[in-house]
């Protein structure tokens, strides 16, 4: 039996790819649970900000002091991975795990996507199970 997965690629996704700049969000974990509450908020408060160019090219921040959709993207993604991340060790440390399985809608990107994001992802969980050995 063949089992065909889809993978939709998120127009965030296309942005991480060229977004540099990480803009400080809400971070917020307790225990093993993690609260995105306040982040799309505070997204939506830096399209306000007089530094925000909506339409401005995704690599190019010659004066360093723009935002760019793209460094929104970047700056959501990367924050909501590291609590992701960091909610995955606490786990692994309660119950003395050395593995971890990601899965479902995040696995099937690493396999059938060609952007980077998952990679990311990857990579961290990678990196932080390297530093518990």
């Amino acid at each position: 039996m063949i089992i065909q997965a889809i993978s939709f690629v998120s127009p965030t996704q296309l942005f991480f790819v060229s977004g540099k700049r990480l803009l400080p969000l809400p971070y917020t974990t307790k225990g093993m649970d993690i609260s995105l509450s306040g982040i799309l908020t505070a997204i939506e408060a830096y399209t306000e900000d007089r530094r925000y160019r909506p339409h401005s090219p995704s690599t190019s921040h010659e004066d360093g002091d723009i935002i760019t959709p793209a460094d929104l993207c970047f700056s959501l993604q990367e924050g909501v991975f590291a609590m992701l991340v960091e909610i995955t060790e606490r786990a692994m440390a309660h119950i003395g795990s050395e593995e971890v399985l990601i899965v479902g809608g995040v696995g099937c990107e690493y396999w059938f996507s060609c952007f980077p994001t998952v990679f990311v992802l990857i990579a961290l969980v990678k990196a932080m199970n390297a530093c518990r050995k």
